[in-house]
């Protein structure tokens, strides 16, 4: 029955889950291919029904997902293109219901990824466009309500964290320094009030950006100061997906590790993950423990 408009609904929401799964169980391709299909899917409801603002949403979510996707693939090309629409998409929703908290985080989030491919591709001015435009709408959700952990946290970080590459990119390491220690006070603040995994995986991306803000500007010490406190906050026996298994290998890079870094550097290589920013942060990483 493809003309049944309920079937397809619920399609949407299995793919989304599905696509979810996939990733984080390092089936890459996989994980893509079922995002193009939901892309698929709500491109034909949206042309059925031009402005539905829960297709809206679902069609952001699913284009920010597969520009991830693409990005982690090498295919910055592609992760830009989704990731622009995605981007347009939360503009649209914007005009639409400017007080909606959901899609105003979701859009931040989307322009975060577009500005971290956007860096990626060697584009700084967009890359600080987007990253502002981000951390402008993360500031508000903040000042709105800030017992939000998804803004106050996790865009905190992003925001702080994509700041410091910029200031990297430009040379300005001390600026660069400032942003991860603003970064890693925050995750520690976090981690103090509450333990999940998730929080531990921010405090200790956030001790990984300090290691790499100070391996850019020649301070060993205190880069292997910032790699070892990663390591003491990373969270024992939680399973990694791609993305977290990038981080824990720049990590024992940092460490010196070189031999447990290739081991897993090779299963992320197998999976596809090749994400440049993680390649290029590698690449600096060992330049810097030489």
């Amino acid at each position: 029955a493809p003309g049944n408009a309920d079937y397809r609904k619920t399609q949407i929401e299995t793919l989304a889950w599905l696509a979810d799964a996939l990733e984080y169980n390092g089936q890459i391709d996989d994980a893509l291919a079922r995002r193009e299909q939901q892309i698929g899917i709500l491109d034909g409801l949206l042309r059925e029904a031009r402005i539905v603002p829960v297709y809206r949403r679902r069609e952001m979510v699913a284009n920010r997902a597969a520009g991830r996707l693409y990005a982690t693939r090498g295919d910055l090309a592609e992760g830009l293109r989704h990731l622009q629409a995605a981007t347009k998409l939360g503009q649209e929703l914007y005009r639409i219901e400017p007080d909606n908290a959901d899609w105003a985080g979701l859009a931040a989030f989307a322009q975060l990824d577009r500005a971290a491919v956007e860096l990626a591709a060697g584009d700084l001015a967009g890359a600080g466009s987007s990253t502002g435009a981000g951390c402008d709408s993360a500031r508000r959700l903040v000042q709105r309500d800030d017992s939000v952990s998804e803004w106050r946290f996790r865009l905190g970080i992003g925001c702080l964290g994509m700041r410091q590459r910029l200031a990297m990119a430009a040379g300005a390491h001390d600026t660069a320094r400032s942003f991860a220690d603003q970064a890693a006070r925050l995750a520690r603040a976090e981690a103090a009030a509450k333990q999940t995994a998730d929080v531990r995986f921010g405090l200790a991306g956030a001790e990984l950006l300090r290691g790499l803000a100070a391996s850019a500007a020649g301070d060993r010490p205190g880069a292997s100061e910032a790699f070892r406190a990663a390591a003491s906050a990373w969270p024992g026996g939680a399973s990694l997906k791609p993305s977290s298994a990038a981080q824990q290998v720049l990590i024992l890079e940092g460490l010196g590790r070189k031999d447990k870094a290739e081991a897993l550097a090779a299963k992320l290589a197998e999976m596809g993950y090749r994400h440049p920013i993680y390649l290029r942060d590698r690449r600096e990483i060992r330049r810097g423990v030489r």
